[in-house]
């Protein structure tokens, strides 16, 4: 399996909050993937710059830093 994280179920706890004081927008949401339990956060800046967090109960954090960006039309659902 490679030791990825793979999140299948659907989240009831997802949260949308937008810190006016620091122009963030934040989502967070819990995950399972068998015994292993996962609280995620995604940063959103006013710049489109952002952060995503994946805490899990079995592995250190993992923390990505990239850029928001509109897909192309032909990549939309």
């Amino acid at each position: 399996d490679g030791g990825g994280i793979r999140f299948d179920q659907v989240t009831n706890d997802i949260s949308f909050h937008y810190d006016e004081s620091k122009n963030i927008h934040i989502v967070r949401f819990s995950a399972k993937d068998g015994s292993e339990s996962f609280e995620v956060t995604l940063n959103v800046f006013s710049n489109k710059k952002s952060s995503l967090l994946v805490s899990s109960s079995q592995r250190d954090m993992i923390r990505y830093q990239g850029t928001i960006e509109q897909l192309p039309k032909k990549d939309l659902p």
